[in-house]
């Protein structure tokens, strides 16, 4: 299992260096990636998108992205 661990405020410029990583990682058969969300202060819609379709991709392959939400102050 791969695990991604986003920190802090999450801006659009970032949305792009996420995509390409998750692409990386969705890619293979069966995937199963984590990525934690726990310590993210704001997160920009851009950044949800990717998310969401990282998972759908991962759907596709047979695999799963897990989202571990982020912590309420």
């Amino acid at each position: 299992m791969d695990r991604i661990t986003l920190t802090g405020r999450l801006t659009p410029a970032q949305s792009f260096e996420l995509a390409a990583r998750l692409d990386e990682l969705t890619a293979t058969l069966r995937p199963s990636v984590t990525v934690d969300l726990s310590n993210v202060d704001d997160l920009h819609p851009s950044i949800m998108s990717v998310l969401v379709r990282s998972r759908r991709q991962a759907h596709r392959q047979g695999g799963d992205v897990v989202l571990i939400p982020p912590v309420a102050p």
